[in-house]
C-alpha cells in the first residue's frame, strides 16, 4: 500500500474553498480509478492561516501512476483552486505503507458538522493493532 502526501498553506475563506473543491471534484474522480483505497483532508490552523494536508491511499505504485503519470512526486492540482491557495508543494512524497491501524473504525463527523463533537470512540486503544503491509491490503480487499 502507498501513501501520498501533498501540503499547502490557505487562508480560512480559502481553506473552506479548498475543501468544497476536493470532496465535490477531487474525490469523486478519485474514486473511479482502480486502485484507489482512500483520501483524508487535514487541516490546521495557525494564526492567520490554515494548512493543509491531504494524504491519499493506493494499493500499488502502479495504481497510483493511474492518477499521477510517470512521475508519481510531482502534485496533480487542479489550476481553478489554485487561488485559494496562498502556497502549495509542487512536490508530494510518497510513502509505502508498512503497518497501520484501521481508521475505518474511527468516529466520523455527523452530518453538517467539520468535527467529531460527542461520542464514543467505535474502537481502544488495545483493539488498534498494527497490522503488516499484505495483512492490510488482504483487509481491504475483503472489503
Amino acid at each position: 500500500m502507498i501513501m501520498r502526501t501533498w501540503n499547502a498553506v490557505a487562508t480560512e475563506p480559502g481553506s473552506r474553498a479548498f475543501a468544497r473543491h476536493f470532496t465535490a471534484r477531487v474525490l469523486p474522480r478519485l474514486r473511479e480509478l482502480d486502485g484507489f483505497l482512500g483520501a483524508f483532508l487535514l487541516d490546521r490552523e495557525g494564526g492567520d492561516v490554515v494548512g493543509l494536508t491531504v494524504l491519499t491511499l493506493w494499493e500499488s505504485l502502479e495504481a497510483l501512476a493511474a492518477h499521477t503519470g510517470t512521475d508519481p512526486d510531482v502534485a496533480v492540482i487542479d489550476p481553478e483552486v489554485m487561488t485559494s491557495l496562498l502556497d502549495f508543494d509542487s512536490e508530494v512524497t510518497v510513502l509505502r505503507v508498512a503497518a497501520m491501524c484501521d481508521p475505518s473504525t474511527a468516529p466520523v463527523p455527523a452530518a453538517g458538522e467539520d468535527r467529531v463533537v460527542a461520542g464514543p470512540p467505535r474502537h481502544r486503544a488495545a483493539d488498534c493493532v498494527l497490522r503488516p503491509r499484505d495483512a492490510v491490503l488482504e483487509g481491504l480487499a475483503g472489503r
